[in-house]
């Protein structure tokens, strides 16, 4: 927790400081434990069988406590949607996503559609909105 400027736990801290590194975006975005969580959270939110835009608005609700803005919601569906057709076309591109960690995703057969929902998850996962909650 060092390198996201955790307090130690010896203490109390109402608020965290604002904080950003190049090395937590590594994190965040490389580390097996984040990119499994990103699935996780991917495969939660699809399991509901709703609209793309309902799906990733609570990807976003769990990620941050909030849901977005319909300007954040119109990137994400955008970004979506382009990982989506690409995952179609090329499945290995997704074989990263899908096999991080040892969670193994039960019930959703539409593996591009659960792949793209990780970046979805990632992508927020590296926000401010999540880095910081306000």
């Amino acid at each position: 927790m060092n390198t996201f400027d955790a307090p130690s736990r010896s203490y109390c801290v109402v608020q965290r400081q604002k904080t950003s590194t190049p090395l937590q975006a590594l994190i965040l975005l490389n580390d097996p434990q984040f990119v499994e969580a990103a699935k996780v959270v991917a495969e939660r939110s699809l399991a509901s069988q709703k609209p793309i835009p309902d799906e990733l608005t609570e990807v976003f609700r769990l990620l941050t406590s909030r849901k977005p803005q319909p300007k954040e919601l119109a990137i994400l569906t955008r970004l979506y949607e382009q990982e989506y057709q690409m995952f179609r076309k090329s499945p290995a591109k997704m074989n990263g996503w899908l096999q991080a960690g040892d969670h193994k995703s039960t019930g959703i057969r539409d593996l591009p559609a659960l792949a793209a929902g990780a970046i979805v998850a990632s992508t927020v996962m590296n926000s401010e909105a999540f880095v910081t909650k306000h």
